[in-house]
Formats: structure tokens, sequence, C-alpha cells
């Protein structure tokens, strides 16, 4: 094993550890606030309780049952790459496909971990590398990390893929296996194409045919992997957009883009983020997305301003925590800033508490992951 993997490792798994750690004290939490039981969360999942609140629940009857299965409708709007791996290695744990999915989960968040100390400390300068790794570990929505979710896993991939495509030589190669997996992860899989396709543009005077090739087979695998999902949802179900428009019922986010002012100002606050706390988290973002701009390759700043802008135009003003969190390049630009230890373990302190804060509200049914 490479020096650097094994840096990496280090650096990673003392953060992934203080993470399950606080995870479990969030699931202790929510279970005394409601008389040591769980309340029922999620948007007709049947069990969304606990540890599969909200969107944990709907995998694990994904993975369980199919999407056929499913007792309430809208089920299409989760990609199918996470409840699929679910199901596989549930074989080998005699049929507990819920089990493997925690196991999963768990797993591609230490991997991404590492992914992200890798990412940074080849972009940023070792230094960045350990404060960036401990603030995606443990950023508030991160949570999500340790649950049936398919976050990590869509983690994983995602720094995976940006590691090869900002590669060089035949490196590169892996983001097109690897952009297939992501773009079949999550909705904003197919995203990180622009990353390719701002390498290629920003390189056009310097890269050989062979790497122009390489680049732009990796831009169309994210696409791709959407593709495969959207074609089968239109064979089964006569409707090609279905994993995007899914989004549109009552109730979810609004649709792959909807009017951001409604979701911050007006939206009812059954997500459980106050209204002012919603404009002081976007305001946030969006300091850290200057920073960002002025510390990463430009490719990758153009992927992460397009995962917040993901991020902000729901119509309801739901999962900002977790939707930023996942956006990763902003906690590696703020990693930049935390020169010296005591800065850094303050800001990673108030990120902790946020971390049980958001997961015993969400765990406990009083914010929407």
């Amino acid at each position: 094993m490479p020096a650097v993997v094994r840096r990496a490792i280090l650096i990673a798994l003392p953060p992934w550890l203080v993470s399950r750690a606080l995870t479990g004290l969030a699931l202790w939490m929510a279970w005394l606030r409601h008389d040591q039981s769980f309340p029922v969360s999620g948007h007709g999942a049947p069990g969304a309780t606990g540890i599969w609140a909200w969107d944990g629940a709907w995998y694990r009857s994904i993975a369980e049952n199919g999407y056929a299965g499913q007792l309430h409708a809208h089920g299409e709007r989760f990609f199918p790459l996470f409840p699929l791996l679910g199901r596989w290695f549930g074989t080998p744990l005699g049929g507990h496909a819920d089990v493997a999915l925690i196991v999963l989960a768990n797993l591609a968040a230490l991997v991404f971990g590492v992914g992200v100390a890798l990412l940074t400390a080849r972009e940023l300068g070792p230094k960045a590398a350990v404060p960036a790794t401990w603030l995606t570990l443990l950023a508030p929505g991160a949570v999500v990390l340790a649950a049936a979710y398919a976050e990590a896993l869509a983690g994983m991939l995602a720094v995976g893929y940006l590691l090869a495509v900002r590669a060089s030589g035949r490196s590169v190669w892996w983001a097109v296996p690897i952009g297939l997996l992501a773009g079949l992860a999550r909705p904003t899989g197919f995203l990180l194409a622009v990353v390719p396709l701002v390498e290629l543009w920003l390189r056009r005077r310097e890269d050989s045919a062979h790497d122009r090739v390489r680049l732009s087979l990796a831009m169309a695998a994210p696409v791709a992997g959407a593709g495969v999902y959207c074609l089968w949802t239109a064979a089964v179900y006569d409707d090609l957009l279905l994993p995007f428009t899914a989004q549109e019922a009552p109730g979810l986010r609004g649709g792959i883009l909807a009017n951001p002012l409604h979701g911050l100002f007006v939206a009812p606050n059954h997500s459980g983020v106050p209204v002012a706390v919603r404009i002081a988290i976007v305001a946030v973002a969006i300091a850290l997305m200057v920073l960002t701009w002025q510390r990463l390759p430009r490719s990758i700043a153009v992927w992460a301003m397009l995962l917040l802008v993901a991020a902000v135009t729901s119509a309801q003003g739901t999962s900002l925590p977790r939707y930023l969190s996942a956006d990763f390049p902003l906690l590696m630009a703020l990693a930049t800033v935390l020169v010296g230890r005591g800065r850094m373990v303050a800001v990673v302190a108030a990120s902790a508490l946020g971390f049980v804060v958001v997961g015993a509200s969400g765990f406990g049914a009083g914010m929407v992951f």
C-alpha cells in the first residue's frame, strides 16, 4: 500500500470513529426525548423510525421488495445503486439486506473520508487534509453517512471520480466506471460530468488526443449512468424522467429545480429548520463557495457550485444540512483557513455539535434528513 494512502487512512479513521460514536449519541438522545421510543418519520415508507428514519426506510424497502413492492408512490426518486448493493450483499448475510445497507454505508463513509484526505492533500497541500477530513465526516448533515442513506456511497464515488479526472495519463480511465456508478447512485450524480468538461476546455491546447478521448468518455459516464436508470423507468413506467419528476409530489423537494425563495422564506417549518437558520446556512455556504473559487481548481469549483444550486432550489427548504454537507469541496476550502490547532478544534467542535443536534432531531422526526 502506498505511503500516501496509509497516511490518508490514518487521517480518516479518527473522525470516522468519532462520527459513529456521535451518531449513537444522537440516537440515544432522540430515544430518551420520546420516552425511550422512536417516532415514525418519513414520507410513506414503512418502518421509518430510529436508524431507519426518513429515506433510510425507503432504501431498505427497495432493497427488500424492489420498486414494484412499494406500498406508496414516488419511490422511483431513489436511485438504484445503493439498494441493489444492499440486496446483493445481504444474500451472504442470510438475506438481511437491511444489515447490508448499514454496513455498506459505514464502510463507504470511511473510504469517502480517505478519498477526501487524498484529494485535499493533492490539491491544497497536506496541512489542509486533516481539517478537511474531520469537517467532511462531522459536518452537521453528515450524520446520514452512518445511516442507510446513499450519501456515503455517492460521496465515495464522487471523490474517486475527482481523483481520477484530475490525475494524468491512463489513471483518467478510472473515471469512466466510477462515473457510471455515480450516475446510478444519486439524482445529482450526473452533475459530475461538468468536471472533465471544464478540464477539457482549460487544457484544450495542452492535452494530447488520447487525453481528450479519456476526458470525453469520463464526461459521458455519469450521464450514461443516470440515463440507464431513466431508460429503465421509461420501459417500466413509461416515463423517462420519472426519477427526477417524482420529486414534484406534494411535500417533496419540488422537482429538479424549484424557486429557492419559497423554500427559504415561505415554506412551512415542517422540515425542522427555522427560516432564520435556513438563511444563515445558505449565507455560510455562499461564503464558502467564494472561498472554493479562490482555492480549488475551476473544474471542482464549478461542480461544487452546481451542487450548491441543487441544494437551495427546493420548494420546501428541506434537507439543507444533508445536501450542503455532501458538497465537500466547500469544506476542503474551509480547511485552508483553519491554520493552527486552536482554530481547527473550535470549528470542528462547533460542527460536531451541529452533527449531534441534526442527528437527534432527525432521528426524532423533528428535522427532515
